[in-house]
């Protein structure tokens, strides 16, 4: 608020289906304040001992929120989710949090054996963040000026005489017999070099 810049926000977290959604929103903190990753990771073990892998079901997901400045009132927020199941005990060494516990769909690595170019091509956040650009871009997106009929799209043509202005509509009628035309001409004096 103070910069009056736009800015960013995230928060993402995994969710256990056998835990109804657990740990969700507390992620960072679901063994408690201040805690390691390690000590979160044990207590989600912990919790799914004894659970079929059919039930080990998981997501991440991330929540992505741009406001375009203080007084933003309607700001443009995204979501990503990746779909995965919870392993028995933890492997790997990259990425954090949960990482070494979440098997991605599809796939016999944990998301801590993934290389960040992998794992940042298809993660929650990633995901999330692509949904962002692409709502930006929508926004942004010029919109064609409507004709006076409403619909449609206005074109002027400006050229002198004999540049093919006339044959330019011609073939357009041609190729599009439905188009719908208003075509305004305008002339100039003749010069008095001109006959």
């Amino acid at each position: 608020r103070q910069t009056g810049l736009p800015a960013l926000a995230d928060d993402s977290g995994i969710e256990v289906d056998a835990l109804r959604g657990r740990p969700g929103v507390y992620s960072a903190r679901y063994a408690g304040e201040g805690v390691s990753d390690a000590a979160n990771l044990r207590k989600l073990l912990a919790e799914l001992d004894g659970v079929p892998e059919s039930d080990r079901g998981a997501r991440y997901r991330c929540v992505v929120a741009l406001v375009r400045g203080p007084d933003d009132s309607d700001p443009l927020i995204a979501e990503g989710t990746w779909e995965g199941r919870i392993a028995r005990e933890p492997r790997g060494s990259g990425g954090f949090g949960y990482d070494p516990i979440f098997l991605p769909r599809d796939s016999a690595r944990t998301a801590a054996e993934l290389s960040v170019a992998e794992k940042n091509a298809i993660s929650h956040r990633a995901q999330a963040l692509q949904a962002l650009v692409a709502r930006a871009r929508a926004l942004l997106a010029p919109t064609p000026a409507p004709t006076s009929t409403g619909r449609g799209q206005l074109f002027i043509l400006a050229a002198p005489s004999g540049a093919g202005k006339t044959s330019l509509v011609r073939a357009l009628l041609a190729r599009k017999p439905d188009l719908r035309l208003s075509i305004s001409h305008t002339t100039r004096p003749k010069r008095a070099t001109e006959v």
